[in-house]
């Protein structure tokens, strides 16, 4: 998966509100509340979308594990939590 970029999903959010409002202000006599709450909705889905590409280009995906958190792990497996195995074989193979 490609990383998110900050700039350009922030770009993206602002584009997709901007049509937002221009299609409800170009529209607004020719469509019936329901039209224009049903397209409020899809569109604000977009921008929620960009906003979550601003959030995990941020913050991570959650993919990436830190060193410390890989290490927590693996001594919680140790101290004899057998269903850990998978686990432990799963982050050795990442690495």
């Amino acid at each position: 998966m490609q990383p998110y970029d900050v700039e350009q999903s922030i770009v993206e959010g602002r584009q997709e509100l901007n049509q937002l409002f221009d299609t409800i202000v170009r529209n607004a006599l020719s469509m019936d509340s329901y039209e224009a709450e049903s397209f409020i909705f899809s569109e604000i889905m977009k921008v929620g979308h960009a906003a979550m590409k601003v959030y995990f280009a941020s913050v991570g995906t959650g993919q990436e594990m830190s060193e410390k958190t890989c290490r927590r792990r693996m001594e919680v497996c140790i101290q004899g939590k057998l269903h850990c195995v998978e686990e432990i074989t799963s982050l050795s193979s990442a690495n």
